[in-house]
């Protein structure tokens, strides 16, 4: 199954290339792609996972989805914040840190990971 759903994705990107091409150039192969990748994600979460592996699709997607989205609107939010150094350098690494510590933050508070089963495992790994 697994090799049908990428020859359909394959076929169906070439054809948007081909129609593409005289208007986008190059950027159709961008589009074209773009839909091969689409339709082979919707393939492993509605095929793939819930078929083979026995997972429920939808809340592989959640866990997916939710920490992306927060991630992104702490990029966002961190993206606002105006720092007074001379250096891009270190600019980048407080930024960075800022956002790992508020995402981790986030995580927690929305119960995605789970501190106290981190530490039982941690103090309990062989």
């Amino acid at each position: 199954m697994l090799v049908y759903s990428s020859a359909i994705a394959c076929v169906i990107s070439m054809i948007i290339n081909a129609v593409l091409t005289n208007n986008y150039g190059v950027g159709s192969a961008v589009i074209g792609y773009l839909a091969y990748v689409i339709i082979q994600v919707l393939f492993y979460y509605f095929y793939f996972i819930h078929k083979i592996l026995g997972l429920k699709s939808m809340r592989v997607f959640k866990s997916f989805i939710i920490p992306t989205f927060i991630g992104f609107g702490i990029m966002l939010l961190v993206s606002f914040v105006k720092l007074q150094t001379s250096s891009l350098i270190l600019e980048m690494i407080v930024k960075t840190i800022l956002w790992i510590v508020l995402y981790f933050l986030l995580l927690v508070a929305f119960k995605i990971i789970d501190i106290r089963k981190m530490q039982f495992d941690l103090l309990h790994k062989k």
